[in-house]
C-alpha cells in the first residue's frame, strides 16, 4: 500500500510539474525521486522570487546562481540539473516553501536558512 501511495504522489507531482511547464519535454533528472520532483514543482510555482533566498551549497559562488530558483531552473526557464543532484538545495527550497505557507516573512526565512544550512 505504501509503495502505491508513493507512486501516486510521485506521478501526481510529475503531472503537475509538466502542466506547469506547458507540457514541455522534461529531462529525466527531475523524476529521480518524489522529493526532487517536489522541489522542481515548488521552484516552478514560486518562480524567480526564490532568487531572493540564498543557497548555501556553494552554487551561487561556483555556478553563478542568483539564488534558490536557479538551483532548479536557468534564467530562461529551462530545468537545471544541479537541483536534482544537491540534497541541500532540495531541502532548502522545501523549507522556504513550508515557511512561506506559514506566512513567515522573507527576512525571517533568510535567518532560518542561515541557521539551518549556513556554514
Amino acid at each position: 500500500m505504501k509503495v502505491f501511495f508513493l507512486f501516486l504522489l510521485f506521478t501526481g507531482c510529475a503531472l503537475k510539474l509538466k502542466q506547469g511547464l506547458k507540457n514541455k519535454h522534461l529531462p529525466n533528472f527531475i523524476y529521480s525521486s518524489s522529493k526532487t520532483c517536489k522541489a522542481y514543482f515548488i521552484a516552478k510555482n514560486r518562480g524567480k522570487t526564490l532568487n531572493e533566498y540564498p543557497c548555501y551549497c556553494g552554487c551561487m559562488k561556483f555556478n553563478g546562481h542568483k539564488g534558490l530558483y536557479n538551483c532548479f531552473f536557468k534564467e530562461d526557464g529551462t530545468p537545471d540539473e544541479h537541483g536534482s543532484e544537491c540534497d541541500m538545495c532540495i531541502d532548502e527550497i522545501i523549507k522556504v516553501d513550508e515557511e512561506l505557507k506559514k506566512g513567515t516573512n522573507k527576512e525571517e526565512i533568510k535567518t532560518i536558512l542561515e541557521r539551518e544550512f549556513g556554514e
